[in-house]
């Protein structure tokens, strides 16, 4: 597993540096992982992988691990469509709130006001 569940803050308010440490590393050290949040980004409703892979070129088998890599940052959800009954749909949308965390923490731990 890539990462353990977000934690509780510090009492400055902030993501423990080890935990903010290894989110921003993980989301940056991956080209595949910000092409997939900036296409999820431009999206209205949940995508399924299928598209995902179709609209940005990123194959089946990469796209699968970062997938599963972003979800368990917490930087994405993926939910079973409920009009799917074969398989496992799962249509993948952005946590925009763990993507504000991380942003504001990053911030806070290099003394940048936003």
């Amino acid at each position: 597993m890539l990462s353990e569940p977000p934690s509780a803050t510090t009492k400055a308010g902030l993501m423990p540096t080890d935990e903010w440490l290894h989110s921003v590393r993980s989301l940056t050290s991956s080209k595949e992982r910000l092409i997939i949040m900036q296409f999820l980004s431009q999206q209205d409703a949940g995508v399924f992988s299928s598209t995902i892979a179709e609209k940005t070129g990123i194959k089946a088998t990469t796209l699968s691990r970062m997938l599963r890599d972003l979800e368990d940052l917490g930087f994405i959800h993926g939910d079973l469509a409920p009009t799917e009954r074969r398989g496992r749909a799962v249509r993948y949308t952005l946590n925009p709130a763990r993507i504000r965390t991380v942003l504001k923490d990053t911030a806070k731990h290099l003394n940048v006001k936003l």
